[in-house]
C-alpha cells in the first residue's frame, strides 16, 4: 500500500493500477502521477521523477480538489492548479498538454464545492466530472468520461492514419 500523509500530495512513488471496463471485456492501466507541483519541470519536489512516467501516458485525469482555497482553506483554488498541471506538462515536453484529458473534481462532500466546480466548468474546455471519494460518489461517471475520452481518441487515431 501507498504510504500518505498530510501533504498536498501524498503519493511518494507513482503507483499503477487497472480500471477494469467494458463490464468487464477490456481494462485501462492507469498510473497515479501525484506531486506536479509548481516548479516540477525544473525537477523542484519530485519532479522529473514523476514526470518521465507521463511522457508514456495517452490521456490524462487532472484531479483538482474542489475545495481549496475555498474560505480559510488551504490551497489554490481548482482551475489555478488545471492551469499549472497543464503548464508543468507543457514546460517539461512541449506538446503533453495538448492529450486527452479530462478533469476531475474531488471532495465534493463539503460546502461550496459545487459552486467551485461550475466555475472549473466555466474556466476549462475540457469535461469536468465530480466525485467524492469519502461516499464513493461520481466513480461510476469518472470512468464513464475516462472510457469515452479514451474511444474518442482512439477513433481520432484511426481516422488520422
Amino acid at each position: 500500500l501507498p504510504k500518505v500523509a498530510g501533504y498536498a500530495f501524498t503519493t511518494m512513488q507513482p503507483q499503477l493500477g487497472a480500471v477494469t471496463t467494458d463490464g468487464g471485456l477490456s481494462s485501462i492501466t492507469v498510473a497515479d502521477i501525484p506531486g506536479l507541483i509548481e516548479g516540477a519541470h525544473d525537477n523542484r519536489g519530485l519532479g522529473h521523477n514523476f514526470l518521465r512516467h507521463i511522457e508514456r501516458c495517452a490521456a490524462f485525469i487532472y484531479v483538482v480538489d474542489l475545495s481549496a482555497g475555498l474560505g480559510n482553506r488551504p490551497g489554490i483554488r481548482p482551475w489555478k492548479a488545471l492551469e499549472v498541471l497543464k503548464a508543468e506538462l507543457e514546460a517539461y515536453l512541449p506538446g503533453l498538454s495538448d492529450r486527452p484529458a479530462i478533469v476531475v473534481g474531488t471532495k465534493t462532500d463539503i460546502e461550496h464545492t459545487s459552486r467551485a466546480a461550475a466555475a472549473l466548468r466555466r474556466k476549462t474546455n475540457l469535461p469536468v466530472v465530480t466525485v467524492c471519494a469519502n461516499e464513493a460518489r461520481g466513480i461510476d461517471e469518472m470512468l464513464a468520461a475516462a472510457e469515452k475520452m479514451l474511444r474518442e481518441a482512439e477513433e481520432g487515431e484511426a481516422t488520422s492514419e
